[in-house]
């Protein structure tokens, strides 16, 4: 099943796809340090039918991830980078209105940083 990219219409008329809006959060986001970090990486995916970006966070134990389609739709997952056990893992769809911060608290909250 096909879905359609959600389009998020910005004050002056024009719009964002909300994965460019993903993007742009994930470029600029701001993070307090609760734990140490070791990378940060953003990874646009070649084009598909349903472009994608990741969000790889690498900390001390853990790696994180969170995948996140033109639909709307994403995977959040952090990995016990010793045990290779699965700490967090959260399959969604972005909430109208939510904000991404607010969005991914939870998956922030399960590797230690926090987001303002």
């Amino acid at each position: 099943m096909s879905r359609t990219p959600q389009l998020n219409f910005l004050k002056d008329g024009d719009c964002m796809s909300t994965l460019m809006i993903f993007m742009d959060w994930a470029r600029h986001i701001k993070i307090r340090k609760t734990k140490e970090m070791r990378e940060i990486k953003l990874t646009e995916s070649a084009t598909t039918e349903n472009p994608s970006a990741r969000l790889d966070i690498d900390m001390e134990g853990t790696v994180s991830r969170i995948t996140f389609w033109e639909t709307g739709d994403y995977d959040a997952e952090v990995i016990d980078f010793d045990t290779e056990q699965t700490i967090y893992s959260i399959h969604g769809t972005l909430q109208v209105g939510k904000s991404m911060s607010d969005q991914f608290l939870q998956f922030f909250e399960a590797i230690g940083l926090e987001v303002e």
